[in-house]
């Protein structure tokens, strides 16, 4: 696997050396450490390649930490169609609609979703209806995808969330 810096800032990360290199390529380092065991374990999930937006150290290595969903093995889908590419907008108002209420928690989820067709990678954020006897319901407001894989964010920082994409 290799990373590449592309003239936008963000990082192309491809599970294949051969691959024409799409950018200056990011030698391994402690600084770009956390980005390559995030890409690493994306692509062992799946897919061929992942896109990350400008480099937050901070950010990287609290996603190392997130948990993977993918439809109809552990967990359902539900589309909840919202305005295209705005996921991150799309899911705070759905989150703002859908607050806490008779024993369903409502959550809000930040990292990286694959693509099925094209096997990307892509930031991505969705909502999540946690049920103690239905289990996890992924709420999509975009496009459906085939694995995701991020952080859910506390209430607090849900409300952080919502209010930083208004």
């Amino acid at each position: 696997m290799r990373l590449s810096q592309r003239p936008n800032g963000f990082v192309l990360a491809q599970q294949r050396d051969d691959a024409p290199a799409r950018g200056t390529l990011l030698p391994s380092s402690a600084a770009t450490l956390p980005l390559h065991l995030l890409a690493a374990r994306l692509l062992r999930i799946g897919g061929t390649s992942a896109l990350f937006p400008p480099d937050d150290p901070a950010y990287v290595r609290r996603l190392l930490q997130g948990e993977r969903w993918t439809p109809g093995v552990n967990a359902k889908l539900r589309m909840q169609r919202g305005a295209p590419s705005q996921c991150h907008r799309n899911t705070a108002r759905w989150w703002e609609a859908n607050a806490p209420t008779h024993g369903v928690r409502v959550a809000i989820v930040t990292g990286y979703a694959l693509t099925p067709d094209d096997g990307l990678w892509r930031e991505h954020t969705w909502g999540l209806w946690l049920r103690p006897r239905a289990g996890a319901t992924i709420i999509e407001t975009t496009v459906a995808r085939s694995v995701y894989f991020g952080l859910v964010l506390t209430p607090e920082d849900a409300e952080l969330f919502v209010y930083a994409n208004e």
